[in-house]
């Protein structure tokens, strides 16, 4: 959705620089999940630590998991094409 959105506004002569863009913003986006994947597996193959402060950090993760599910990547990318 997000190459479709960037491309749709983009012409001949600024394609490269759209994909640029939509390359910058893809990039971001997917190295933040990759780092919270990241976390969250060692939190949950942990077999050490306190098992209460784990749930806690667990239950606290609800602004993270809304920030990757409730994303609009046709928002981000016509946002990212009006200010880049």
């Amino acid at each position: 959705m997000a190459l479709a959105t960037v491309l749709s506004q983009a012409d001949r002569v600024t394609a490269p620089r759209a994909l640029q863009v939509y390359e910058s913003v893809r990039r971001e986006r997917t190295a933040r999940v990759q780092r919270s994947a990241r976390i969250n597996g060692a939190r949950y193959d942990s077999s050490t630590g306190d098992i209460r402060t784990r749930d806690q950090q667990v239950a606290d993760q609800a602004g993270e998991r809304a920030w990757i599910w409730d994303h609009d990547p046709e928002a981000e990318a016509a946002a990212a094409l009006a200010t880049r």
